[in-house]
């Protein structure tokens, strides 16, 4: 398989959602023809596949540990994150304006695409 993008954390996924779907058959079946317990050891051995969180820059896993913490403790150097930029938007349309200027900024300045 060389040369083809592999993302492991959607293959987890993509195993699980499967996993999910055959317990749900698993269950029906067995509450068709099986026991309890038969269903609640099926449904074990399922709640059990972890599926891996995806690897946070310093800057990000900061802000989702800080964001709404009190007290706010800052990072060791002092700085403020340069790659995490927090805003206050008063409604959808101004989240969508922001959204599409960063984008444009993105574009041109660094040549970025979407």
């Amino acid at each position: 398989m060389d040369g083809l993008f592999r993302d492991e954390i959607e293959i987890t996924q993509i195993e699980k959602f499967f996993c999910n779907e055959m317990g749900r058959q698993i269950h029906r079946y067995i509450k068709a023809h099986g026991s309890m317990t038969m269903l609640e050891s099926v449904e074990k051995r399922l709640d059990v596949l972890p599926v891996p969180e995806p690897p946070q820059s310093e800057a990000l896993a900061l802000l989702s540990r800080e964001l709404f913490a009190f007290p706010v403790k800052p990072m060791a150097e002092g700085a403020a994150p340069a790659a995490v930029q927090a805003v206050t938007l008063r409604n959808p349309l101004e989240q969508c304006r922001f959204a599409a200027a960063l984008c444009r900024r993105l574009a041109m300045k660094r040549g970025w695409r979407w």
